[in-house]
């Protein structure tokens, strides 16, 4: 329908937005890019639609549009997926290899938007997985959907990012969002924050409704106003075919009594040509036209829909019922089944395709630019007059009948369009739901309504689920336990999990209670226990998460000791090795599948025990969780748990000092992982390996990847508890190993953005010290020394850390304002933080993980810096604590790891100057350090040891000496990005700024770099400087444990 006339203006504002979209692409150094979002709005008919097709059709650049629905908001992104249909037809017609081969390179098979977009997968043709897969058992997590969203939007932004170019930007047009879900405003909102370079997002909705605040930040807003004479001219004109007709008195007329709208007009014109008010002259072929008569047969109390409703009053029955079905389905429809539906309503086919041709050549319906079999109304106030055709007392008789014609005839559940047939029958019946009063025909609806909330829950649509699920629990009534209690415990599960999706913890634990006391079998109840222990948890009470999983576990005949000590695990190793005893690798990798579903529910509620434990503080019991499952694997064979459990078997080897058995078990892990598709399970195996194992024998930097790669791969698969711990133990690892510290900050402020709509309390707050800690060297605090900012406040996070009785949180606080303490210079209050850890770090941090070294390197020169301003007997005291932790880095030195050899050297140079060694030996021994931490990729501590250095010369009176090192301290710590360090240095030595290089210098090391741009941490194949010489590194430290 062409009603944009009169619109100049504002499609000259459209291209010009879609310009500056293009020009923008260019960047804004300050960050504070331009949007990228136009809103179009007015009264309906006022040719929204019409006005931003017309304005895009012709340029060069992919259009692609979607309409919601306000008869299907169930269906979620309904708008958007039309949208990006559209678009990769456009690609497909104008493929340009250079983009497909870049999409991939980012996307595969199994990625979120591949699969819930067909014409994406069709576009890229990905193989399936050629990973054997063991039989998979129904995931306890409650999170998956929510994660997936997450996932979701990032896929879609890469993929517009890819498309997108200067040569073919990408105007992606949303119609009627006043219909629109939340969810789907909030990826609008997603998508015009991250300022994607030459795409333009246009969102149209009508007057009336307030304008969400998704859309605050709109880079323009055009308001469509009523079509002026001069512009109604022209659509006359152009609707009779004759630009050089007198129609001024017919414009008029039409104007006053349609007051400019173009909808309306364009309806009233053709109701007066259908009744020969207007026609043209038999002999001079001229217009012709009687005001007279017009105005007596036509009402200016008449409206659009009135007008619209007694057009269709006039046409054939069959053409009347087949825009009331299609009006009950939705502004876009399948035609097949809408034929289905008439002719079941006792009409012939012939009828029906006559009627279809009929509304068609009317402009009533459209098919033009739709999927095939798919037609549209040709604009939405058609759809709601044909709806009003319907009297509003028997519309539910006649949803419902729709809904039985459907169910009668549903496709098998291979057939293509099983999914979307099922939800419009079940959508259909529930409008009809109130009239249902046979027993069974509820039981199949309540049936349709749990298969849809499924479907719903995938797409993230938790809103949608849970009403689905009321529904049918609403069917079943108060007999649903006693008649079908099956179908009543499934939909009661999934609205739990729903109400725990949406932040509503009182109603999932209300349903949670029911489940429990309704259900008699202890395996049925399992996956309940697990939506109560994440709730627990996520609430930041994983002590009582712990509680409640030890109590299933002894129900299940796995009895556990509250309060663990070495003695149990002791005993549990002994049961452990006698299993190993005549077992080969091969043998472990070989053995068979695991089936009894009571294990596999133990052993998920071991593996989530396992992650509250760490929270909690409770290492110990970590560990003999981790040895239980290792022994039912043994004995009952692999599942998704078992790379878990091999690897849970390392990390106690670790603790007990076998370095070499625990790097044998982590290897068999990781090549289960290879092995087997087990993707929602992976990210807790990688995150063990990689937090506890792989660092002993091989480069810390070489962790980085696989900890985004687990938090990625929690997220995917739902598991929001271990992703936030995955993406804590990436942000530890990235700043151990010093590198620069912008690209994790980045990192960090979209993961708090992810991790925000979790309600994952305790997992934010950890987080947030570690985040507020890398702020403070950044120079973002008043006092660096202190966890205060607007990222937290010091006190308030200690305060909740007392009062959820979480010790873990607290010492997390104690240990970065040691550390921030050391990189300030302040080693009396790094000593006062340092020794409330002393007697802790172990609970802190376990004694093998990559954390641990950093630790007891971190105790002990605060030890040191303690002895230099202490009297004798105090001095004697800091000398023991740093001895202790010495020697534990001595001790992973003699085992290979090459990660903590800068640390003990550092710690050396330390002792010499605390001995007061010959001024040529503490330089030496300080010049040896730097030498080793900057080749092995530590930047943070060659330019702490330089600084160390200068600040010795500086005691000893050699000024020369000391500008050296302080000079190469300063261009050190700007390269690792702590510009608060810096301007400390400049602060207190003024002659550093002056004597700064004229170029910086920038880190070399390709690990240094913000995952959440690079967006596939896969795609990571260049090596790391260190790599190249961890060979030379490992040789000296071997040689060095020898010589011992």
């Amino acid at each position: 329908m062409t009603i944009y006339h009169g619109r100049t203006a504002e499609q000259k504002l459209l291209r010009n937005c879609l310009s500056d979209s293009c020009c923008s692409a260019v960047g804004d150094e300050s960050g504070e890019g331009e949007s990228n979002l136009v809103l179009v709005h007015g009264e309906s008919g006022m040719g929204k639609s019409s006005l931003v097709e017309h304005a895009f059709r012709r340029t060069n650049c992919f259009y692609a549009s979607g309409k919601c629905e306000e008869l299907r908001q169930t269906i979620p992104f309904m708008a958007l997926m039309d949208a990006l249909e559209v678009l990769c037809s456009s690609i497909a017609e104008d493929v340009d290899s250079v983009i497909i081969d870049e999409l991939q390179a980012r996307f595969t098979s199994k990625s979120k938007l591949v699969t819930r977009v067909n014409a994406i997968r069709l576009l890229l043709g990905f193989p399936l997985s050629s990973k054997p897969q063991l039989k998979r058992q129904e995931s306890g997590s409650v999170s998956a959907g929510a994660a997936a969203l997450q996932l979701f939007k990032g896929e879609l932004r890469d993929f517009l990012s890819i498309v997108a170019t200067s040569t073919k930007p990408i105007v992606l047009f949303l119609d009627d969002v006043q219909w629109s879900s939340s969810l789907m405003l909030e990826t609008v909102q997603f998508l015009n924050e991250q300022q994607i370079p030459n795409l333009l997002l246009v969102v149209a909705m009508r007057d009336g409704f307030e304008i969400p605040h998704q859309l605050d930040r709109s880079k323009q807003q055009i308001h469509l106003k009523s079509l002026s004479c001069n512009a109604l001219a022209e659509l006359v004109a152009r609707q009779l075919k004759d630009d050089k007709a007198d129609i001024d008195d017919l414009v008029e007329l039409l104007h006053s009594r349609t007051g400019g709208n173009p909808l309306f007009a364009t309806e009233l014109l053709r109701r007066l040509l259908d009744d020969k008010l207007v026609h043209r002259h038999r002999h001079r072929y001229e217009w012709m036209w009687d005001l007279q008569e017009i105005r007596a047969k036509t009402s200016v109390s008449d409206n659009i829909a009135d007008l619209l409703l007694r057009k269709m009053l006039n046409r054939s029955p069959c053409a009347q019922q087949l825009l009331i079905v299609a009006a009950c389905t939705g502004s876009k429809f399948s035609i097949q089944m809408v034929k289905v539906v008439v002719t079941g309503m006792n009409y012939t086919l012939v009828e029906f395709e006559a009627s279809l041709t009929q509304m068609e050549e009317e402009g009533m319906l459209d098919h033009r630019q739709q999927r095939k079999n798919c037609y549209k109304f040709a604009h939405d106030r058609i759809q709601q007059a044909a709806y009003g055709l319907v009297p509003e007392n028997v519309r539910e008789s006649m949803h419902l009948r729709i809904g039985r014609i459907l169910l009668s005839a549903m496709p098998s559940p291979d057939h293509d369009a099983a999914g979307a047939w099922s939800l419009v029958t079940t959508d259909q019946l529930n409008h009809g739901v109130h009239l249902l009063s046979d027993q069974m025909e509820k039981v199949v609806l309540a049936e349709l309504n749990l298969s849809s909330a499924v479907n719903a829950s995938q797409k993230s649509a938790f809103l949608c689920a849970a009403t689905y699920c009321r529904t049918g629990l609403e069917l079943l009534g108060d007999f649903g336990w006693e008649a079908q209690p099956d179908l009543t415990k499934r939909l009661s599960r999934v609205l739990a999990e729903m109400e725990y999706c949406l932040g509503n913890r009182e109603e999932s634990q209300a349903m949670v209670d029911i489940l429990l006391n309704k259900i008699d079998s202890l395996e049925e109840k399992l996956p309940v226990y697990v939506i109560k222990m994440e709730a627990l948890s996520s609430g930041g009470h994983p002590d009582l998460a712990i509680n409640v999983g030890l109590d299933v576990l002894g129900q299940l005949g796995y009895h556990f000791p509250r309060k663990v000590t070495m003695r149990h695990i002791l005993v549990e190793v002994v049961k452990t090795k006698m299993l190993l005893h005549s077992m080969t690798d091969q043998d472990m990798l070989e053995l068979p599948e695991l089936t009894n579903v009571a294990s596999l529910g133990a052993l998920e509620i071991m593996s989530l025990l396992g992650c509250y434990a760490y929270s909690a503080n409770e290492g110990l019991l970590m560990l003999i969780l981790g040895q239980r499952e290792m022994r039912i694997v043994l004995k009952e064979g692999l599942n998704k748990f078992a790379g878990d459990a091999f690897a849970s078997y390392g990390v106690l080897m670790g603790h007990l000092g076998n370095i070499k058995e625990a790097h044998r078990f982590s290897e068999i892990s990781l090549k289960l992982v290879e092995r087997f598709d087990f993707k929602d399970h992976d990210s807790q195996t990688l995150l063990v390996n990689h937090f506890f194992l792989q660092h002993l024998q091989k480069p810390v930097h070489d962790s980085i990847d696989p900890l985004f790669q687990s938090y990625e791969l929690g997220m995917e698969s739902g598991d929001i508890h271990n992703a936030s711990l995955a993406f804590l133990s990436y942000m530890c690892c990235y700043a151990s190993c010093g590198l620069p510290l912008g690209p994790v900050i980045q990192d960090t402020e979209a993961y708090r953005l992810q991790l925000g709509d979790f309600s994952q309390d305790l997992a934010l707050r950890i987080s947030d010290v570690v985040y507020q800690s890398m702020l403070n060297l950044r120079g973002c605090s008043g006092d660096p020394l202190r966890l205060d900012g607007e990222i937290m406040r010091e006190e308030e996070t200690l305060r909740y850390a007392a009062d959820t009785n979480n010790s873990f949180l607290r010492q997390m606080v104690y240990y970065q304002k040691a550390m921030l303490a050391i990189y300030f210079n302040d080693f009396a209050a790094a000593g006062e933080m340092a020794s409330k850890l002393w007697n802790k770090s172990d609970n802190l941090v376990g004694s093998c993980t990559f954390a641990a070294g950093s630790t007891s390197f971190m105790f002990a020169l605060s030890a040191l810096g303690m002895c230099r301003k202490s009297n004798q007997a105090k001095y004697l005291y800091y000398r023991r604590v740093a001895r202790k932790y010495t020697k534990k880095l001595e001790h992973w030195v003699k085992q290979g790891n090459s990660n903590v050899h800068h640390m003990l050297l550092i710690l050396r140079a330390e002792e010499s100057y605390v001995r007061k060694d010959k001024i040529e030996k503490v330089k030496k021994a300080y010049d040896k350090a730097s030498s080793v931490s900057r080749r092995s990729g530590f930047t943070h501590n060659a330019a702490l040891v330089s600084e160390r250095c200068g600040r010795f010369f500086l005691e000893h009176g050699d000024d020369d000496w000391a500008k050296d090192y302080l000079k190469n301290a300063h261009v050190l710590y700007r390269e690792w990005g702590a510009l608060g360090k810096v301007s400390q240095l400049e602060k207190e030595f003024s002659w550093l700024v002056s004597s700064m290089p004229k170029s910086r210098r920038k880190s070399t090391n390709v690990k240094g770099i913000s995952r959440f741009d690079s967006s596939a941490v896969s795609s990571h194949k260049a090596e790391t400087i260190l790599s190249s010489s961890f060979g030379t590194l490992s040789t000296e430290i071997m040689g060095l444990a020898s010589s011992r």
